[in-house]
């Protein structure tokens, strides 16, 4: 049996765009999780969190920011994974929270990580997103491009 003790590092992006019926964030639906969350995933070993959403973004919606694009966040979320028969199943986790605004309006999700990809109004994605923790985050963040 593989040691999940380990923390393992890594980095979700809630992504958003201003339209004229205002703004919208985008939500995934991840295959492996059966969940709609945000896009992210695990630092590959020495990876700078940065480097992680960059490439966690390209691999799963084929999404380039721009480094002015990408703000790291004063968020952290700390869970455990719960997908019984993973192979990270019981491992503790951080991830770093990235905010990244975009204009790029059609989403081309890698099928093989995200089945879709939707662009929803603040009260829909947080409805949306099952863990409690992205709703704090996109509470969180909702304020802050509020101020």
């Amino acid at each position: 049996m593989k040691d999940n003790s380990a923390i393992m590092n890594g980095a979700i992006a809630i992504i958003y765009r201003e339209t004229p019926r205002g703004r919208l964030y985008l939500v995934t639906h991840n295959v492996f999780s059966g969940n709609h969350t945000f896009p992210g995933g695990a630092s590959a070993s020495g990876e700078e969190m940065r480097d992680t959403i960059k490439r966690e973004l390209q691999e799963e919606i084929n999404l380039q920011p721009a480094d002015e694009q990408i703000e790291e966040l004063p968020l952290t979320n700390s869970f455990v994974f719960s997908i019984q028969g993973s192979a990270r199943y019981k491992q503790p986790a951080k991830y770093n929270v990235f905010l990244i605004k975009t204009e790029v309006e059609e989403i081309r999700p890698n099928t093989q990580q995200v089945s879709h990809a939707y662009w929803l109004p603040y009260e829909q994605a947080r409805e949306m997103v099952k863990h409690e923790i992205l709703k704090i985050n996109l509470d969180w963040v909702e304020r802050k491009l509020n101020k």
